[in-house]
């Protein structure tokens, strides 16, 4: 199945702690520290951070991820020592570097890594993986559709409006209908947020839905793209599509199994936060998601944060 060129492509990847070029010792350091000694497991949870502007026009050339030779050769030594890809990765060594580190992520497993020294600036990166959502372009071969959907899925579901880094559970179902795992201490992320899907690969776009009816306008999250004070968030070019549950169709643990839009049906992600990430208006804290109130507009959070 031949894949198009992205329409819409990643840009500059915003983390709150070490990424990016860093010799390779320095990135092992880096990665063990956020997977184990921040308490985040291997599986299930994973750190999100990827700017608003993550997923849009900037970062990754006309190439992408389709034509970049990753797509046809896997994410394998064939894939990262094509003349495609190094091309692609010394055009924006930076933001390529940190697009790589969240693929990485959401493609492999915890026991996975991939290794690119670039030839202009000799440096080593060590991209560790974690969901393990494509097997078979990890693997070295040309992803099927599933994956592209999966990987896709799980980069939107890493958008994060502010470029905060926020812990969330990643639930949902691997190409072969098995539930990503959970790991100890992860049934504490208890509040549903989104179901995020579409195919990068193929043009199609990413898209996000709320995943609980219930919030009112005094609720704000760390997060912005599926939640912004009660009403969906602005966050392209993810498209907002409404309630998951008018979208989707679950899977027998209650996560999304498939969504849909227009006849095109795609494998979705779902995330889940912990309560203390659900911030309301009047729990005495003014939050960075939150602003006084304007009494010309009235929006704001008087309570907290005061008024203008």
């Amino acid at each position: 199945m031949s894949v198009k060129t992205l329409s819409l492509v990643l840009g500059t990847l915003l983390l709150t702690m070490a990424c990016g070029q860093a010799g390779e010792e320095e990135l092992g350091q880096s990665d063990q520290a956020l997977e184990s000694g921040n308490g985040l497991s291997r599986n299930g949870l994973s750190r999100n951070g990827l700017s608003r502007n993550g997923l849009s026009r900037n970062g990754l050339s006309r190439n992408g991820l389709s034509r970049n030779g990753l797509s046809t050769n896997g994410l394998s030594r064939n894939g990262l020592g094509s003349a495609d890809f190094k091309a692609w990765f010394e055009a924006d060594a930076d933001s390529s570097a940190s697009l790589m580190r969240y693929v990485a992520r959401c493609a492999l497993s915890d026991d996975q890594s991939l290794t690119y020294t670039s030839p202009s600036s000799q440096m080593t990166y060590v991209w560790r993986g974690n969901l393990g959502l494509a097997p078979v372009w990890a693997a070295g071969h040309h992803i099927p559709v599933a994956e592209e959907q999966l990987v896709t899925a799980c980069l939107a579901a890493h958008l994060n409006k502010y470029g905060a880094s926020v812990n969330i559970s990643v639930r949902g179902y691997d190409e072969y209908l098995r539930p990503i795992p959970l790991d100890k201490g992860e049934e504490h992320y208890s509040v549903r947020e989104a179901c995020f899907f579409g195919n990068m690969f193929e043009d199609e776009g990413f898209f996000v839905g709320l995943d609980r009816p219930d919030y009112s306008s005094d609720v704000t999250t760390p997060r912005g793209c599926a939640l912004e004070a009660g009403a969906v968030g602005d966050c392209p070019p993810l498209q907002h599509v409404g309630l998951c549950k008018k979208n989707c169709v679950a899977g027998p643990d209650g996560n999304w199994l498939t969504c849909w839009r227009g006849i095109r049906q795609y494998r979705p992600i779902s995330t889940r936060l912990k309560p203390s990430e659900i911030y309301r208006c009047g729990d005495g804290t003014c939050q960075f998601t939150e602003s006084p109130y304007n009494p010309k507009t009235g929006h704001g959070c008087l309570l907290d944060c005061g008024s203008l």
